[in-house]
C-alpha cells in the first residue's frame, strides 16, 4: 500500500507541474488526501518483502502480426475458404487488447470459392478505436471515445462489384457495467464508394470479457442517407477464444445487404 500511495503522489505532482494555478485546486485536494492516508499507515518492519511472481518475457507473449485460415459463408453464395494476414492487429476483443481499444493496420482477408476462385474479402488499411472507460477516472481525464477506419469491404455476395471502399468513424461515450462489460454509444458517419455516398446515424456496442481466454462484442448502427432519407441497419458480432499461446479461434458475423459469417483459426506472431 505504501508503494501505491507513493505512485499516486508522483502522478499528482506530475499533473500539478503542467497545470494552471486556477485549474489544480481539485488535484491539490486529492494529493493532500493521499498524503494523510499515507501518514496513517503503520511503520514498516525490517522484514524482507516477498519476491514478486515471475513474469513471462515479452518475447513469449502474442505478437501484433497474425495469419489465419478457416471457412466463410454468405447468404447469397456457397461456402468458401477464408484466409487472412495482418501486419499489425490489436483488436478490442483480442488477448492483446489495448484496454478495450484497438489498432489494426494492413489487415487483408481473401476468399477462395469453387466457382469464383480467389477474391478479396476485406482490406483494413487502418482501424483505430479509443474506448475510454477506465475503472478509475482521474481528474481532467478525457471522457470521449472515438473510432476511425478506412479500407475496402464486401457488402454481400462474391463478386468484384460487391466491393466497397469506405472511410468511417464515430464519436461518443463509453462506460463500464461491472468488471467484464463495457457499453459505448455515439454518432457514426460513413463515406462510401457504393450505394449512399454519405451516411450518418447513431451507433451502440457492447463488449463482454468474462475471462482472459474469451471475449465477445456486439454492435449496431443505423445508417441514414440525407440524400434520400433511407435508413439501413448494420449488425456485427465477434467472439474470440484463446486456445493456447499464440493460437485463438475467431467467429465473426455481420449483416449488411445479407448475412455473412466466418470461422477462423488464428496464429499470432
Amino acid at each position: 500500500r505504501q508503494l501505491m500511495y507513493a505512485a499516486a503522489l508522483d502522478y499528482f505532482n506530475y499533473v500539478l507541474a503542467g497545470s494552471e494555478q486556477e485549474e489544480n485546486h481539485e488535484i491539490r485536494t486529492r494529493r493532500q488526501q493521499v498524503q494523510q492516508a499515507q501518514l496513517g499507515l503503520p511503520v514498516t518492519s525490517n522484514a524482507q518483502p516477498m519476491p514478486p511472481p515471475p513474469r513471462r518475457p515479452p518475447s513469449s507473449r502474442t505478437g501484433p502480426s497474425a495469419i489465419e485460415a478457416g471457412l466463410g459463408h454468405t447468404e447469397n453464395s456457397d461456402n468458401y475458404l477464408a484466409l487472412g494476414i495482418a501486419a499489425f492487429r490489436h483488436r478490442s476483443i483480442g488477448d492483446n487488447s489495448l484496454q478495450g481499444s484497438s489498432l489494426v493496420v494492413a489487415d487483408v482477408g481473401l476468399g477462395i470459392a469453387e466457382q469464383e476462385g480467389v477474391f478479396l474479402d476485406y482490406l483494413d488499411i487502418v482501424r483505430a478505436q479509443k474506448r475510454n472507460a477506465p475503472y478509475f477516472r482521474l481528474p481532467n481525464e478525457s471522457k470521449a471515445s472515438w473510432s476511425v477506419a478506412a479500407g475496402v469491404e464486401r457488402r454481400s455476395g462474391i463478386c468484384l462489384d460487391c466491393l466497397e471502399s469506405y472511410a468511417s468513424g464515430w464519436y461518443g461515450r463509453a462506460f463500464r457495467a461491472g468488471r467484464s462489460v463495457t457499453i459505448s454509444a455515439g454518432l457514426a458517419g460513413r463515406l462510401s464508394s457504393k450505394g449512399q455516398a454519405v451516411e450518418i446515424g447513431p451507433t451502440a456496442s457492447l463488449q463482454w470479457r468474462p475471462t482472459p481466454h474469451f471475449a465477445s462484442a456486439w454492435s449496431a448502427t443505423v445508417d441514414h442517407a440525407p440524400a434520400n432519407g433511407r435508413n439501413d441497419m448494420r449488425f456485427t458480432w465477434q467472439a474470440r477464444w484463446s486456445l493456447m499461446d499464440r493460437w485463438e479461434l475467431n467467429l465473426r458475423a455481420f449483416e449488411r445487404d445479407g448475412y455473412n459469417t466466418t470461422v477462423t483459426l488464428t496464429y499470432r506472431h
